[in-house]
């Protein structure tokens, strides 16, 4: 399924399409998932979070976010969808380590517990955030999660632009472009001219950028100032989503 159907992904339409009903706000809620679960899981495991606590963080922020949706709540034109976002991400995370530390001291106070042991009297609740939160005093900083973001939805942009070329042209622009290998390297590999090479690294960047502004939501633009910094935020990106691109 493509991200996007030609008519734009913008925030407005995606919560317009969160807030229907029956297969229409299931294809949103599908089109929310595949669009933002890299950034979801690749914060998970910045957060330490274990494969159930990330699969667990995705369901939470998708139902979040729909309910959000659904009671208009966020309606503010003026704020970047991705602050939403990095704030539920963040919040519903500190709550899975809470749940987690929790369960770890009361399992820790069974173990110890004596005749005279005062557990009962623990504040496990209050302990537990206590210590969740300093476990999660190191946080995401919101420039850290703004890279995540943008990167993420890099990640989305090449997977698109994956599915529109042939298979010959896109690994010629994996080569060249996202790799940074020599274009002569290439064009000799593929047997094909310097030129040629050229072409499909300046059209297809193009595309992709193109690709990624329609998956932008409102509020948002690509804060690439030049070419050669978008082209090697590309090649980062690749590199720090490597287990899913």
């Amino acid at each position: 399924m493509n991200l996007y159907d030609g008519n734009g992904m913008g925030t407005g339409t995606m919560l317009d399409r969160l807030r229907s009903t029956g297969t229409g706000r299931d294809i949103a809620l599908d089109i929310f998932k595949q669009k933002y679960q890299y950034l979801i899981l690749r914060i998970a495991a910045d957060y330490k979070l274990n494969s159930a606590e990330a699969d667990e963080l995705l369901s939470v922020v998708l139902r979040e976010v729909w309910q959000h949706a659904v009671s208009e709540h966020y309606n503010d034109p003026r704020k970047p969808f991705r602050a939403f976002l990095r704030t539920v991400i963040k919040r519903r995370a500190l709550d899975l380590l809470r749940k987690r530390t929790r369960s770890k001291l009361v399992f820790e106070a069974d173990q110890k517990a004596t005749s005279d042991s005062n557990a009962d009297d623990v504040d496990w609740n209050k302990k537990a955030d206590a210590a969740a939160d300093a476990a999660f005093s190191e946080q995401i900083t919101a420039p850290q999660f703004d890279k995540l973001y943008y990167r993420n939805l890099i990640l989305c942009g090449l997977k698109e632009l994956r599915g529109k070329i042939e298979e010959k042209t896109y690994q010629i622009f994996d080569l060249a472009m996202i790799k940074r290998r020599p274009s002569k390297d290439v064009a000799d590999f593929f047997d094909v001219s310097v030129n040629y090479v050229n072409k499909v690294k300046r059209d297809n960047c193009e595309r992709l950028r193109q690709i990624i502004q329609e998956l932008m939501e409102h509020g948002d633009d690509l804060p690439y100032s030049s070419e050669d910094e978008f082209e090697q935020e590309v090649t980062a990106t690749v590199g720090n989503f490597k287990e899913w691109a």
